[in-house]
């Protein structure tokens, strides 16, 4: 089976591997500087082909290669048992939400992705405009590459007083997603979109 896993890294200066806690996902045991790397293991078939695309976020503060190189590697170590083909590529990601900087990221991802794969996204870190981008990418992987996306990975965490991270938590944010994704086979039937917003989202 083919996948196509996307994650950007982080920005700050301080980032911890965390046991992220989570409800109804399946997650592997330890602790992970990288949210998706904990579902990766329980969602990804033995001996299937996988593509990582690791948006290496830069910025003057940080060690941007540094960081790349240790996500990789984390990576590879939670699916080295899976017995996968495991295909790492890195596209620079400036600290810039300049029209010119978003467009190239953009078309540089879009090769990326692996025709008619399962896709698993991560949206924790990197700039503001990040989960926007990939929100598109998977768009596009959807209508035109044949692709589903099986789960876009949010990892939370809260800091104290002194900015020491608790309480790290695990969410599966797919369903935003598909709001804007199945929006558009409701034409112009408002009553049809409203009644699929409340199956997607019952009310307690």
């Amino acid at each position: 089976m083919d996948y196509t896993v996307i994650y950007p890294t982080w920005v700050q200066t301080n980032n911890q591997p965390m046991a992220y806690a989570c409800e109804g996902i399946p997650t592997a045991e330890g602790r992970f500087h990288m949210p998706i790397n904990a579902i990766l293991p329980a969602n990804i078939e033995n001996g299937s082909h996988v593509r990582v695309v690791i948006l290496e976020s830069t910025r003057e503060s940080i060690d941007a290669d540094a960081i790349a190189d240790l996500c990789r590697k984390e990576t590879e170590s939670v699916l080295s048992g899976k017995d996968c083909q495991i295909e790492i590529s890195i596209v620079k990601n400036p600290f810039s939400a300049s029209r010119e900087n978003m467009g190239r990221i953009y078309k540089s991802l879009l090769p990326e992705i692996v025709e008619g794969s399962t896709v698993l996204a991560d949206v924790t870190y990197g700039p503001k405009y990040i989960p926007l981008l990939i929100f598109s990418l998977l768009s596009y992987a959807e209508r035109f590459l044949g692709c589903e996306v099986e789960s876009i990975i949010y990892g939370q965490v809260f800091f104290d007083a002194q900015k020491k991270p608790y309480n790290p938590q695990l969410f599966d944010i797919t369903s935003i997603y598909l709001l804007s994704s199945f929006s558009r086979y409701f034409g112009n039937s408002r009553e049809e979109y409203d009644r699929f917003l409340s199956g997607l989202f019952p009310e307690e």
